[in-house]
């Protein structure tokens, strides 16, 4: 899991890593919906369900990167779609049991879900203006073009002499 077992620093929070958490969450709706008995939870989704939270607190433990400039167009989407996943098998459990507890931590994921949506349409704006402004560069790992943040020098912390000389 990225690391986490050896004395390496992981890198933290690769948006592939959550694409984990796809599969069994979608999994989970269909398993659930196999027996026909919309009253009753099935069993094996329930063993998923447990294996899916799990895997979020390992990632959460990771942690997201916001921060850091996204390597190609799209990086930070791979948060999305997994977390909506997770929230709708949470909320299919929670309709299903009618428990409190599963309630609120069906509304806990919804709310993630929520919050990593705007937080990846937040940062992908901030670098197209970034982009369009010429201050950084969308890269392409197909074509081999590295994603670029390019930061002017402040010329207030050059000496005068190398100024004068710039071309």
């Amino acid at each position: 899991m990225n690391g986490l077992h050896s004395s390496t620093k992981p890198m933290k929070g690769s948006p592939s890593l959550t694409l984990l958490l796809a599969p069994p969450s979608v999994g989970i709706v269909a398993l659930d919906t196999f027996d026909g008995d919309p009253t009753k939870f099935n069993n094996a989704a329930a063993m998923v369900l447990g294996w899916i939270l799990v895997l979020f607190m390992l990632f959460a433990r990771i942690g997201p990167a916001f921060v850091r400039e996204p390597g190609v167009l799209g990086e930070y989407w791979a948060y999305v779609f997994p977390l909506a996943a997770v929230a709708t098998a949470w909320i299919r459990y929670a309709s299903v049991v009618n428990t409190t507890a599963a309630t609120i931590v069906a509304a806990a994921f919804m709310s993630v879900a929520i919050v990593a949506l705007v937080s990846v349409l937040a940062r992908m704006t901030i670098h197209c203006f970034q982009c369009f402004r010429g201050q950084a560069q969308w890269g392409d790992p197909l074509l081999g073009v590295p994603s670029q943040l390019s930061r002017p020098e402040p010329t207030a912390t050059r000496p005068q002499r190398f100024q004068d000389n710039v071309i």
